[in-house]
């Protein structure tokens, strides 16, 4: 297959180069931190406008590299005393998710990804910090970004 494409739109000369030129893609694994997120933007300056997009590692394999997590964004939300708050947020984070795998499925691109989400119950009272998106192997880094990249573009069309 081809090298995945710079960041940057076309012909946008004064983009900053990814960090990912160095070492090529191949390269692009090892950016992503052995605990926490790094951002996207961090990455490839092309998603820039995007701070939400964040890469983590599974952490709980035997080979360090062997899955990522690309997170679509994260929000609070939860119940209070009958009233409910931040499930429109959800529910927008997760169909995020599902139009970019229907847009994957429709270009008939055979990446296997997998739905993820994450959630966490800080103070044990149904109020959950919740982040959601795609997991896949380490080695797919630079297709999912290249895939990414073209979801973003044609969502601002």
């Amino acid at each position: 297959g081809s090298p995945a494409t710079p960041g940057g739109r076309a012909g946008d000369a004064s983009s900053p180069r990814p960090i990912f030129c160095e070492g090529g893609p191949t390269g692009l694994p090892g950016l992503v931190p052995e605990t926490g997120f790094i951002e996207l933007y961090r990455i490839d300056p092309f998603f820039a406008p995007y701070p939400e997009f964040r890469l983590a590692r599974q952490t709980e394999m035997e080979e360090p590299l062997a899955e990522l997590f690309l997170s679509f964004g994260d929000c609070s939300f939860g119940e209070f005393e009958g009233q409910y708050y931040g499930k429109d947020e959800y529910d927008s984070l997760s169909l995020k998710v599902d139009r970019f795998q229907d847009y994957l499925k429709n270009k008939a691109a055979d990446l296997p990804l997998r739905p993820w989400h994450f959630e966490i119950d800080p103070y044990r009272r149904h109020s959950l910090i919740a982040a959601t998106g795609v997991r896949f192997s380490h080695n797919l880094l630079g297709q999912v970004l290249k895939e990414l990249r073209e979801f973003l573009l044609s969502e601002t069309k």
